[in-house]
């Protein structure tokens, strides 16, 4: 919701990212207080991967809210232009995003649009951006809900399924960690894990469809696996939470452990002696067998009646 412009703040030094309702259009109340608390909400979290809001305020009945002018692509423009990220890239870009989601998470704040467009590629690593449709969990002891009722929220491809309900009570932190996981997804694939032609076929599959595979070589079991758990239908199938979900992919970069040498080593001798025993009891029996003399004719005769 609202507009973006690059713009010189009088009293900030550099440029701003400045972002207000449109200017020539007539704004409701509940236009203006949603904004509003988006741009709150946003001047809460202090971290290094979400934008920072350097002030907000109104000017001439347009609220707006400078924001740290972002320099880099969307992942979106970086995915159009270039395809798939690097292995790596994906695993540095999902931590990063996690760190961000757990810093909102932690204020109560869900972002609930979490998709390649809204994700700028800093040098300084991923950034966080545009939570026009973020929600506020607990405020001041009551729910506060920063969309309108009975709209879709979201983007199709990147929606979890009980976003598509359009309950703002249902849609808790696990709605993140779907869309962290469809962001993962199209970063290794190029593309979101649900596509559909039309809106409606997207909003049925998201419902009832499993994403597709992932088909590209490469990619580290771990990493898949922990995609497709953020991509589960159900959120408590999900991970608890964004740490948890740092944990799985710091655990997916660690390069397997080297094969260990001594559990081989003992199997070999083991065999070596086996076969050595073996060896020495055939070798034994034979040479029993040689050093045996036959029975004496005359023995054998007076044997006889």
């Amino acid at each position: 919701m609202g507009e973006v412009w690059r713009a010189r703040h009088p009293s900030m030094e550099g440029e701003v990212a400045l972002k207000t309702l449109p200017p020539n259009e007539k704004h409701t109340a509940s236009q203006v207080r949603r904004f509003l608390r988006e741009a709150n909400a946003l001047a809460r979290i202090q971290h290094p991967n979400v934008v920072a809001v350097r002030e907000v305020g109104e000017a001439n009945d347009v609220p707006y809210m400078a924001l740290d002018l972002v320099p880099g692509i969307s992942l979106q423009d970086r995915l159009t232009r270039q395809g798939p990220l690097e292995i790596g890239e994906v695993i540095d870009l999902g931590l990063g995003l996690c760190a961000a989601l757990e810093a909102a998470h932690s204020l109560g704040i869900v972002h609930r649009d979490l998709k390649p467009d809204n994700v700028i590629l800093s040098p300084n690593g991923p950034v966080l951006i545009d939570f026009g449709l973020v929600r506020e969990l607990e405020r001041l002891g009551e729910t506060v809900r920063l969309t309108q009722s009975g709209a879709t929220l979201g983007t199709p491809g990147y929606w979890p399924p009980e976003q598509l309900a359009c309950s703002p009570d249902d849609l808790g932190p696990a709605a993140d960690l779907y869309s962290l996981g469809a962001t993962l997804y199209a970063a290794l694939t190029g593309r979101p894990p649900i596509v559909a032609p039309t809106l409606p076929a997207a909003m049925i599959a998201t419902r009832d469809r499993a994403p597709d595979p992932i088909e590209r070589s490469g990619v580290p079991r771990a990493l898949e696996a922990l995609i497709f758990r953020c991509l589960e239908k159900e959120p408590q199938d999900r991970f608890a939470s964004a740490t948890a979900l740092a944990d799985a992919l710091e655990a997916a970069a660690k390069p397997p452990p080297p094969l260990s040498l001594t559990p081989i080593l003992i199997g070999l001798a083991l065999v070596a002696v086996g076969l050595i025993v073996a060896i020495s009891s055939v070798l034994l029996s034979r040479r029993v067998a040689t050093e045996t003399p036959p029975p004496t004719p005359s023995a054998t005769a007076s044997a006889a009646p």
